[in-house]
């Protein structure tokens, strides 16, 4: 008869996972370790010597499948216990990136009471030290950062208007009538604009002013620097403005240009569109049409009578639209 012979050598078995104590590095290392030598002690022991065939090997492969099903049972045990280790390394591992180095006698606590915060302080201590050992000398330095912005855009904006103002005052008429060399400090016309020259030039005639050429800078108002200007109180504008004319529509609109013409070819009327403090002037051209107007206040109280050219000004004060008829050629 066959029979079956076993050489099993008895192990001690491992610690228990509710004997760990989860504090302390040393218990979790002895933990892991002792279960990982019972692990190899069954593995290695496990010999089997099968000396038959037929009935008995299946009888073995029947405890060999139960045997499997012990391990893999052990093994699903285990695995929320490693599962759980992990994580406390996990969590030391990030308290020694913020903290620098935990040793096996400092706690979480000491460290940081909520390392989340630390996380919304700064992501990088380091960073954060870098850039400012106080975060209150920030806020002594600037309250608002954008005050320093705008601050630095201003200083700018002066500096380059005090060069613009010093080329300007040497201006040497139109580029076209130049020969010759040409110094700084100076400024030329060309092509309806100034142009503010950044170098000594040996030969004017060879240097174009334009957007292309480093040796010049257009130094006419562009839109924000007209819009710091005119948004100041009482500001200067030296020179001419040029108004453009515009065609006026069925709405009296001086954002379309404060000087407007109409040549009538229809009865036509008028509405309101000037916001408080707004005016224009309104050039018709009448071949005996008929004008409706907007509610209006003239001076005169008298709703003028055109002729064949009027002259007719507009201004609104408050809520009230104010007209004044200049004249007419006939």
């Amino acid at each position: 008869m066959s029979t079956i012979t076993t050489n099993i050598t008895p192990v001690t078995a491992p610690i228990k996972a509710t004997d760990v104590d989860a504090s302390n590095p040393a218990s979790i290392a002895a933990f892991v370790s002792s279960q990982e030598t019972y692990s190899a002690n069954i593995s290695d022991n496990f010999v089997v010597e099968v000396n038959a065939v037929g009935d008995e090997i299946n009888i073995v492969n029947a405890e060999i499948v139960v045997m499997n099903d012990n391990v893999t049972a052990r093994e699903d045990l285990m695995n929320p216990h490693y599962t759980a280790i992990d994580g406390v390394y996990a969590d030391i591992d990030n308290v020694n990136v913020v903290a620098g180095n935990l040793t096996t006698t400092d706690t979480i606590g000491t460290v940081a009471t909520d390392i989340a915060n630390v996380n919304i302080v700064g992501s990088d201590i380091s960073n954060v030290n870098i850039n400012a050992t106080n975060i209150a000398s920030i806020n002594t330095n600037a309250t608002n950062i954008t005050d320093i912005q705008n601050a630095d855009a201003n200083a700018t904006l002066a500096a380059d208007s005090a060069s613009i103002a010093t080329s300007s005052a040497n201006n040497k008429g139109n580029w076209s009538a130049l020969t010759g060399a040409l110094n700084i400090p100076a400024s030329v016309n060309y092509n309806d604009s100034v142009w503010v020259l950044n170098v000594n030039l040996a030969d004017v005639t060879a240097s174009e002013p334009s957007g292309a050429n480093s040796d010049w800078t257009d130094a006419s108002v562009n839109d924000a620097d007209l819009a710091l200007k005119a948004n100041k109180a009482n500001p200067i504008f030296t020179g001419s403005i040029t108004e453009q004319v515009a065609v006026a529509t069925d709405v009296l609109e001086p954002d379309n240009g404060t000087v407007q013409t109409r040549t009538l070819i229809a009865n036509t009327t008028f509405t309101d569109g000037l916001a408080d403090g707004q005016f224009m002037t309104l050039l018709v051209t009448n071949a005996g049409f008929t004008i409706t107007y907007p509610t209006i206040t003239w001076f005169g109280d008298e709703t003028p009578t055109l002729g064949t050219t009027d002259k007719i000004f507009f201004e609104k004060i408050g809520s009230t639209l104010y007209g004044t008829h200049s004249g007419g050629i006939a």
